[in-house]
């Protein structure tokens, strides 16, 4: 009986820092569009830069897609077409 309840909150506390980080990467994802609207690329780039594992399916795309814009409009070309390709990439995976 102690491993079923042991399991339990286990899958539960793990289930909620799952939300959490979901709920955090949203937020963060808010805030870089904003600050790229604003014309902060620097600001959105570093907002995404280092969390994109943290999203998945179509939000994952478009955070590459911002990445991509926030390099253009820095002059970083070469930066922002490696955005691209993982867009490419997550397209295609997004299929299968």
């Amino acid at each position: 009986m102690r491993i079923k309840s042991f399991i339990f909150v286990l899958f539960f506390l793990g289930s909620f820092s799952f939300a959490v980080r979901a709920q955090d990467a949203a937020h963060r994802y808010e805030s870089a569009l904003e600050a790229y609207e604003l014309g902060l690329f620097e600001k959105a780039d570093t907002l995404l830069n280092g969390s994109v594992n943290d999203f998945h399916g179509e939000d994952r795309i478009g955070v590459y897609r911002l990445l991509a814009l926030c390099n253009l409009n820095m002059d970083k070309p070469e930066v922002a077409e490696s955005w691209e390709i993982e867009i490419g990439r997550a397209s295609c995976r997004e299929r299968v």
